[in-house]
């Protein structure tokens, strides 16, 4: 049997007391030194904004509502500009590259397609056994006869292209609802684990409280478990905050409308028209970009700044010269704005949930 003494425990909190504020002071300096949490928050940004300025080019919506060559100078320069905010972060485009990036591409549709739903919403390629399974009762349900079931069980084998221009139709199927069943994961895990971690924390406040009555050897543990309580308190704030939950609740809230007015044919009826895909490309970018912002506590390059830099820069000095005056008087409110403020997952309480 094994048991401690007084003495022992003693020991060990001196040890305690002794390795882990030192354990403490090397992370912080690690962190302060690589920036590992800001270096992650502005690339998860950066990246949600490739995602949607590439949707945004394939719809030609916004800034990309014009002539093909056009688009495509619009759509690298957009680009460049993201790469040069990672760059101002201190993240080098070579440190993002491996030899095996070429080699790791997808080459063909479906491993293309694999690859996007996989990366971008969490939902892994079915396995060999599932779709064997599935083929062989689609076999056995046209041996049956018309019973309507083969074309349920057969499912859809044919192979999505996602970089052909997008119309409504086909941005609710590639985008929206494979966003809203992520979304709507998310909420999951997040009720799961803030369900988990909070009576992790109830169980160690209670425990700390029995420590203190009882008394004797066992109030020696009370810094333990209050640690311990804090350690927790802290994980819970920083993996699953408060606005992180609006955020996605809102997210999927409003993917879920989109889709209801879609079959109640409310926008599936005028789907033909420019306007009706312009407002649903451009308002769930937008609240992809709003969440993955809450997500990350990073604020990118916004956009109505970078569209006027990038188009001030292409005009000549005369043109450029004669819109001085007109917009000296918005240059208060431009330069107020950063155009690069980069912010640790530590201090969340500074972002704001979408809308």
């Amino acid at each position: 049997e094994i048991s401690f003494s007084l003495d022992d425990e003693l020991s060990f909190l001196k040890l305690a007391l002794l390795v882990l504020p030192i354990s403490a002071g090397l992370l912080t300096m690690m962190q302060s030194h690589y920036q590992v949490g800001q270096k992650w928050a502005i690339l998860h940004l950066a990246a949600n904004q490739i995602v949607s300025e590439i949707y945004h080019f394939l719809g030609n919506v916004g800034r990309y509502a014009h002539y093909t060559s056009y688009n495509n100078k619009r759509f690298v320069r957009r680009l460049q500009d993201i790469v040069k905010n990672l760059t101002l972060s201190n993240i080098h485009e070579d440190e993002l590259q491996s030899a095996d990036d070429e080699d790791d591409f997808p080459e063909d549709a479906l491993a293309l397609e694999q690859h996007v739903m996989e990366s971008l919403y969490g939902i892994r390629p079915r396995s060999w056994l599932s779709r064997k399974l599935q083929g062989c009762f689609a076999s056995a349900a046209s041996c049956v006869g018309s019973c309507g079931w083969e074309s349920l069980l057969s499912g859809s084998n044919e192979v999505r292209d996602f970089v052909a221009p997008v119309s409504a139709e086909l941005y609710m199927e590639l985008r929206v609802l494979p966003l809203k069943k992520c979304f709507v994961e998310w909420a999951r895990r997040l009720w799961f684990f803030r369900l988990f971690m909070t009576i992790q924390l109830v169980l160690c406040l209670a425990l700390g409280s029995c420590f203190g009555a009882f008394g004797g050897g066992l109030s020696l543990w009370i810094p333990v478990v209050l640690a311990v309580a804090t350690f927790t308190g802290t994980i819970l704030q920083w993996f699953a905050p408060n606005q992180m939950v609006v955020a996605v609740n809102l997210a999927q809230t409003m993917l879920k409308d989109f889709e209801l007015r879609w079959q109640g044919s409310d926008i599936a009826a005028s789907s033909g028209n420019k306007s009706t895909k312009y407002t649903l490309i451009r308002m769930t970018e937008r609240l992809c970009c709003d969440v993955a912002t809450t997500f990350s506590g990073a604020a990118g390059l916004p956009e109505e700044l970078d569209d006027d830099m990038s188009e001030e820069a292409s005009e000549s000095p005369s043109k450029f010269s004669s819109r001085d005056g007109r917009r000296s008087a918005g240059h208060s409110l431009g330069s107020s704005r950063n155009i690069s403020t980069a912010v640790t997952p530590y201090g969340r309480s500074g972002t704001s949930t979408p809308y």
